[in-house]
């Protein structure tokens, strides 16, 4: 596209800093860790000036000082915050810890069966789709705050629930398949493209209220097997009620077969907020998981 001369970036949480088709393009990564500079080479024209070239870096600000008159500022609002995040909320009996990312997703832990629980309790839906959204959650220890929440579940989603057909349900577990892929001695592995340039963890879902085996050994398109509902087999042409966080129910993810117009409810309260009324009205939580789903090879 013709009469750019720079471009500022974001959302990707990518950190770049360099020239594309002469142009200077950053993104500074997230969380604050830098700030993208771009300097340009400016000439005289008549009426003005022409951008002549450019240069762009990333400015980390690890050792950058914070302003002191903006912590005055902010610092009771901030221990507010602090003890807010830290007030307890429940207790687990029993392990809902993540150890390992994953073989969360292979085999399912009781943190993810607890969030499909609160789903499905926010919802009229008996079928529950989810995800680890990324490799830094690592569940829930004895004693669950509000910061634990925020920490696992990073996205301000909303619920939706949709009405799919039962081979819109197989579609969607078949592209899910595609996040994993063999290594050279056939072991399970995140395909590369879910990994880089970004990751996309989120884009692989599993779920409750059906059982399903997805072999990774097969084809792409042909991995999926034994799926079952309520002890039968999944019908093609039966309708059925599934939640999903609300970026998937309108396809986000390029998945086809969610559609926002096969959205049958919503509940528009904040994922994070749900869970923390869920613990309060569930002050212990046990730390059970069904297995309802397998990924071979095992």
């Amino acid at each position: 596209m013709p009469g750019i001369d720079a471009l500022v970036t974001g959302h990707q949480h990518r950190e770049l800093a360099q020239i594309v088709n002469g142009v200077p393009i950053t993104q500074p990564g997230y969380r604050g860790a830098n700030v993208g500079q771009i300097t340009l080479t400016l000439a005289d024209k008549v009426g003005g000036y022409r951008v002549t070239g450019g240069q762009a870096e990333l400015l980390a600000v690890t050792d950058v000082p914070a302003d002191a008159a903006i912590i005055k500022t902010l610092q009771e609002t901030s221990n507010q915050v602090e003890t807010w995040l830290d007030a307890p909320l429940g207790r687990v009996e029993g392990d809902m810890r993540i150890n390992d990312p994953f073989k969360a997703r292979i085999q399912e832990t009781p943190y993810i069966e607890f969030v499909q629980k609160v789903q499905m309790a926010s919802t009229s839906a008996d079928i529950s789709g989810t995800a680890l959204f990324n490799n830094e959650g690592r569940g829930f220890g004895d004693v669950i705050t509000m910061r634990d929440v925020v920490t696992n579940y990073i996205y301000p989603n909303t619920l939706a629930v949709v009405a799919l057909s039962g081979a819109d349900l197989f579609a969607a577990l078949e592209q899910n398949a595609e996040y994993f892929s063999l290594d050279g001695a056939d072991r399970l592995m995140v395909t590369p493209r879910f990994e880089r340039p970004k990751p996309q963890h989120y884009n692989y879902d599993m779920y409750e209220g059906i059982d399903y085996t997805l072999d990774i050994t097969q084809p792409v398109g042909s991995r999926v097997k034994q799926v079952t509902y309520h002890g039968g087999p999944l019908q093609s042409d039966a309708t059925y009620h599934v939640v999903v966080n609300q970026y998937r129910a309108g396809g986000g993810g390029n998945f086809p077969m969610f559609d926002q117009s096969k959205v049958v409810e919503e509940n528009q309260r904040d994922m994070t907020e749900l869970i923390a009324d869920y613990l309060l009205q569930h002050p212990v939580i046990e730390a059970t998981a069904n297995h309802n789903f397998t990924v071979l090879p095992d």
